[in-house]
């Protein structure tokens, strides 16, 4: 009872001092009060006035109200527009408000958990219609938009009415893993865009730490972020540096750029870079290989290591002694997998290799070297070598390299042409290009040697001349295919086969009247070559062959010269590559104007100019005779014909020797047999020797040599001469009959003009029983080829059936059978009616009487005169 009583009076007497203490609380609090009031108005005194950048001036001066703790929410249709917190706001009769230690945030209209968060130490509010308003922000101004952006600058302009912050000082920034400089700003905060003018640094790390190296930094003096579409417009001198893995770096300079970013885990990424005018980009890869870019438009993939350029593309990579240098109008390089796709004037040139074209699609080796491509639109590749270039040229072109970064493959499609070129020094080696309407494919040994060429569609190949050697000549070789074979150190032509209405064309060098352009066709050809030089040694072409010889300089007794056969072999000389010589087989032919030669085998020497029949029957002839023999040499460049062995000649009529054989059947052919011959066609010259035999029908010359020489129109038999070229008319018992007279001599020629023939030496005439000989003889013969006249001079000895006459010189007149006898003296002696002599007898021969004598030296005053009949050849 005790105890309860007293806490009732404990409890009493503090209600009792109650008001007492209220009022020391009042009291303290006042003084409070009144100590910060002077505190703030002491401070706001000391302070310098409110400047900045863009300041209005015309502000009113006329302070209406002073507030500490001030707070103020804008509403429109119940809907909050911003919100306004500082620690004292003095307001003006303008309702202008400055403001200390300010924080303003605006809220998203659409979402009001969505704001803009302003914080500075001074600020100057200003109203504006429709609850709009700008402020104007100074001393460690910090700007947080509703999409992370952070702005940190000295002094800023906000305006509510289009919510954007101008930035006038240096400032910082930074937006999740992204964070910067520059000297002045503009920040469109709804619209999400930020544009950053003068020394502007975008920095990206990998994370909101922005710990460890920036992934990328990005310079330029002028950058616009819209944080929309994640991009960042630079210009006024970009300079873009990236680090990728395992220490790859991109620089990347130009004069404007665009910078994509991804989003990635809320961090923001720098995914593609597209930078204009004046681009500029050096690379060095994981594997520390420097590349260079320009270009007027370049767009850099960081994630996928890849390069778009356009214009002007220049790209230079690789070690700085062995650089692969790439340039065309249009280009995507990938770098990390080391391809590259070249549009428009493309090209990729390496020290000693080559590839350029309308496109190109190329795949590159670690050490930047090519590795292989596709090239189409006037496509071209070259290699340089040791003694030569190699070049190949086609629409479409694929090519591949070896390790050693030397061609590996070829295969070039439509007007396709490879060209194998020497060194200047070489002059033993010869040009070679190889051209295919289709296709050409080159395949190269593992060890990078040329190994094989093998084309489709209409081919050639083509030799040049060494320079330097005038007597040199231009091979080609054209077929519908050429397979080319190389040797084992790749240098040289080994050997090629060409199929398919084939060519063999050979020109010399210089024009001369001694030169000839050759054009051998076969439906294949099989060539092999020299050990060096891409000179062809042999070249066999199959059957059947045509070779057609065209002479540079036409001059008169030439033409185009024409050998076919059913199998052709050509043989070159290895210093000046001309045609050696020809070697036909299997029913050769061989023509020139209206002279033509077959033969079963024919070998043509370009040397001489000399074709040599063998083997068959070798035969020549024009439009005037025809030849056999066993062997024929034709020499087409003296024009002559040598034979041997076994001659048989055929002159088409006594008038195609233009009257120069002593044969007078008109139109019927004249044959010669001898062991040898030799034919001058430019002069006209015909000589037969051993054993030589010419007759027309029964009439015939055999001789040890006969000679035709149409110009002088004489024929010659020389040595052991027989003839039976005539008959001679006889009248006996008043019938007259032509008995034929044989003649041999040591030596016959007749004598187109006079229609003479002249034997000499030993001159024996036969006919029938009848004989003369003497030491001369000259028969005339009349337009038939008959006897007009004969005279016989020297030791003339005329002998018949019981008769016998000697004289120095007889002349027989067919016409009336009179044989006039001279001598000192001539003598007549018969068995019947006795002798007679004297210096002239006249003898009737169709009578059998001597009807006149003459005087002699021994009996000069007597005369005799006697009948007889005489037989006279």
């Amino acid at each position: 009872m005790e105890q309860g009583e007293g806490k009732e009076l404990k409890t009493f007497g503090l209600r009792a001092r109650l008001p007492r203490i209220a009022g020391w609380l009042a009291a303290g609090l006042a003084l409070l009060t009144l100590s910060l009031s002077l505190a703030f108005i002491f401070r706001s005194r000391s302070q310098s006035e409110f400047r900045m950048r863009g300041f209005p001036t015309e502000l009113s001066k006329d302070l209406i109200a002073d507030v500490a703790g001030y707070e103020r929410t804008e509403f429109d249709s119940g809907v909050r527009r911003y919100y306004i917190r500082a620690d004292r706001a003095r307001t003006f009769s303008d309702n202008h408000q400055e403001l200390e230690n300010a924080f303003i945030e605006v809220f998203d209209p659409s979402d009001e958990s969505r704001t803009d968060r302003i914080t500075s130490e001074k600020a100057v509010y200003v109203p504006q219609e429709n609850k709009n308003f700008t402020a104007y922000l100074s001393g460690n101004v910090n700007i947080v938009t509703r999409d992370s952006l952070v702005i940190n600058g000295d002094q800023v302009t906000y305006s509510k009415a289009d919510d954007t912050a101008k930035i006038d000082e240096p400032l910082q920034f930074s937006r999740f893993n992204l964070r910067g400089r520059a000297d002045s700003a503009r920040a469109g905060i709804s619209a999400r865009r930020v544009e950053l003018i003068g020394n502007v640094e975008v920095l990206e790390f990998a994370n909101v730490a922005y710990s460890g190296e920036p992934r990328s930094r990005l310079n330029s003096g002028f950058a616009a972020y819209d944080q929309a579409v994640e991009k960042i417009e630079l210009g006024d001198g970009v300079r873009v540096f990236a680090n990728g893995d395992r220490g790859a770096t991109t620089e990347l300079k130009s004069t404007n750029a665009t910078i994509h970013l991804k989003l990635t885990n809320n961090n923001r990424e720098i995914t593609l870079a597209e930078a204009r005018d004046n681009v500029e980009i050096h690379s060095i890869s994981a594997d520390r290989t420097p590349t260079s870019l320009t270009a007027s438009y370049a767009s850099y993939d960081k994630v996928a290591d890849k390069f778009e350029l356009r214009s002007g593309v220049k790209i230079s990579t690789g070690v700085a002694d062995d650089l692969t240098q790439i340039t065309s109008e249009i280009a995507v390089y990938d770098q990390r997998s080391l391809s590259v796709e070249l549009s428009d004037a493309a090209q990729i040139k390496q020290p000693s290799a080559l590839a350029r074209g309308s496109k190109i699609s190329a795949n590159l080796y670690p050490a930047r070297k090519l590795k292989d491509a596709k090239i189409t639109g006037n496509a071209y590749i070259s290699q340089s070598e040791d003694e030569r270039t190699i070049e190949v040229s086609a629409e479409e072109l694929s090519v591949a390299y070896s390790p050693k970064y030397l061609l590996s493959a070829a295969k070039a499609r439509t007007s396709a042409e490879a060209i194998l070129t020497p060194k200047q020094e070489n002059n033993d080696y010869s040009r070679a290009k190889l051209s295919a309407a289709r296709s050409i494919d080159v395949g190269f040994r593992s060890d990078g040697t040329l190994e094989q060429m093998f084309t489709d569609g209409r081919t050639t190949l083509q030799m040049q001349a060494p320079n330097g050697r005038p007597d040199g000549a231009n091979r080609s070789v054209i077929a519908n295919v050429i397979r080319a074979f190389f040797s084992s150190d790749g240098k040289n032509l080994l050997r090629a086969e060409a199929e398919g209405n084939a060519e063999l064309v050979i020109e010399p060098v210089q024009t001369t009247s001694e030169n000839y352009k050759t054009t051998v066709s076969a439906p294949r050809f099989d060539c092999v070559f020299f050990s060096r030089g891409n000179n062809a040694r042999e070249c066999e072409a199959s059957s059947p062959t045509r070779t057609l010889r065209v002479p540079l300089v036409p001059s008169p007794g030439r033409g185009d010269q024409v050998l076919t056969s059913q199998r052709l072999i050509a043989t070159f000389v290895e210093q000046s590559h001309d045609v050696e010589h020809l070697e036909a087989s299997g029913g050769a032919k061989f023509t020139e104007l209206d002279r033509s030669a077959t033969a079963d085998r024919m070998i043509f020497t370009n040397s001489d100019g000399v074709v040599r029949l063998r083997d068959g029957e070798p035969t020549a002839w024009d439009s005037r005779a025809r030849l056999k023999a066993t062997e024929i040499d034709w020499d087409t460049r003296a024009q002559r014909s040598i034979l041997r062995k076994n001659i048989r000649a055929t002159y088409y009529s006594p008038e195609t020797t233009s009257g120069s054989v002593p044969f007078g059947g008109a139109g019927r052919p004249v044959f010669i047999t001898s062991d040898n011959a030799e034919i001058d066609h430019r002069s006209k010259t015909a000589t037969f020797s051993g054993n030589a035999r010419g007759w027309q029908e029964h009439n015939y010359i055999s001789a040890n040599r006969l000679t035709i020489n149409e110009n002088d129109g004489r024929f010659d038999a020389d040595g052991a001469v027989e003839s039976l070229l005539y008959d001679v008319s006889r009248t006996e018992n008043g019938r007259v009959s032509k008995l034929p007279v044989s003649v041999s001599a040591s030596k016959m020629t007749y004598f187109r003009d006079g229609r003479r023939l002249r034997y000499e030496t030993n001159v024996n005439v036969r006919q029938g029983n009848d004989r003369i000989t003497a030491q001369k003889a000259d028969i005339f013969l009349t337009a038939k080829n008959e006897i007009e006249r004969a005279e016989f001079d020297g030791s003339v000895n005329i002998t018949q059936p019981g008769r016998r006459a000697t004289a120095d010189f007889a002349n027989y007149n067919a016409a009336n059978e009179f044989v006039i006898l001279r001598g000192q003296p001539a003598r007549v002696f018969d068995a019947e009616q006795g002798s007679s002599e004297g210096g002239e007898i006249e003898v009737d021969l169709r009578s059998k009487r001597v009807v006149n004598q003459g005087g002699s030296s021994e009996t000069p005053g007597g005369r005799t005169r006697s009948v007889y009949k005489m037989k006279v050849n």
